[in-house]
């Protein structure tokens, strides 16, 4: 078994039970879109620049899961050849192997940053990493991670000149839950395909230019039918922030053409959307990109198909969302589509 299937949507099923029963006895279900992530552990997914780095110190070399902005802020911390850096990501032991993996990066920094015993001296923080401002080499300082709600990390480090790679694992002590800003796309309802398509670029826009204000921000863009107009009305500055978004870990893309209802179609009426999707993304951005998350927006069910076709098509994780108010009957179609999983666990 992979790693990441431990964290997958089969695994996390009697916690989900449970929410969805609060849910149902809401008198007054919430009045906005709910989000539900059926991996409650789930992290985004891994850059698909990272390289494996293990701790420990790495001269002055870079490890590439770091997104793109807080390397070139390193760098510039790095010119003075007499200090160390002490850099790293935040991230979760998945394998139980005790060390960070490439994969297990976790967008953490709005838990809160580490400390350094070293006076004057302050941790900056950029999305799922981590630096300090520039010590002196050779001697030693104390590291603590000591943050609400996850299990304190103390190690003690003696830098060399350059940069120093010290990764801070995060093992919580609650329930960690993400909640994710995600993009719904109607090609056609109360307005035409192009009325939206004006009011969806600026978002998306608008959602990029949040990236640079607020490195702690990440979002769901959702439809490629989306993505391609973007690409084509927006110009280089937003096509290079959203392809860098992507390879950074900080925006999540849907990879499909379009949002397909799910109940009734033949399953490969899925298979090709998603196929053409990630094709049609990749070459958009000019990067591979396959997505791992896949979301089921504002839907009336699901197939019995679903869950086979996004395992084989690399999607390992599993998003559902309630448009608008939420209704027993909404939930008790997730609940039957939950208790299908559950028989594919148990063999059946």
């Amino acid at each position: 078994m992979e790693a990441s299937e431990k964290y997958s949507i089969l695994y996390q099923l009697p916690l989900l039970m449970q929410i969805l029963d609060v849910m149902e006895r809401m008198k007054n279900p919430i009045p906005i879109a709910v989000i539900l992530f059926l991996a409650v552990n789930i992290f985004l997914p891994a850059p698909l620049t990272a390289s494996k780095t293990k701790d420990g110190p790495v001269g002055d070399s870079l490890i590439t899961s770091i997104p793109l902005e807080a390397r070139r802020q390193i760098m510039k911390l790095l010119g003075d050849k007499d200090l160390a850096v002490i850099a790293g990501c935040f991230y979760r032991d998945l394998d139980g192997n005790s060390q960070y993996d490439p994969g297990e990066e976790l967008s953490a920094s709005l838990l809160g940053g580490p400390g350094i015993d070293a006076e004057g001296i302050f941790v900056n923080m950029y999305f799922n990493c981590y630096w300090f401002d520039p010590v002196k080499p050779g001697k030693s300082y104390r590291i603590r991670y000591e943050q609400d709600g996850v299990e304190p990390v103390k190690a003690r480090i003696n830098p060399k000149a350059g940069l120093n790679i010290f990764h801070v694992q995060v093992t919580p002590t609650k329930p960690l839950v993400y909640v994710t800003p995600h993009s719904h796309f109607d090609v056609e309802w109360e307005k035409t395909y192009e009325e939206y398509l004006d009011i969806e670029i600026q978002n998306v826009q608008q959602r990029l230019d949040l990236l640079q204000l607020d490195p702690a921000h990440s979002f769901y863009n959702d439809e490629e039918c989306v993505t391609r107009p973007f690409v084509e009305r927006s110009g280089h500055k937003y096509v290079d922030m959203l392809k860098q978004g992507i390879v950074d870990g900080m925006v999540e893309s849907k990879g499909i053409i379009a949002q397909n209802e799910l109940t009734m179609p033949y399953g490969e009426s899925l298979i090709r959307n998603i196929t053409l999707g990630e094709r049609m993304l990749s070459e958009l951005l000019g990067e591979k990109i396959r997505p791992k998350v896949f979301s089921s927006i504002d839907q009336y069910g699901y197939g019995y198909q679903i869950p086979q076709i996004l395992k084989k098509s690399g999607r390992d994780y599993f998003l559902a969302l309630a448009h608008g108010h939420a209704h027993r009957g909404y939930f008790l179609l997730l609940r039957e589509f939950l208790n299908q999983l559950r028989g594919i666990r148990a063999g059946r």
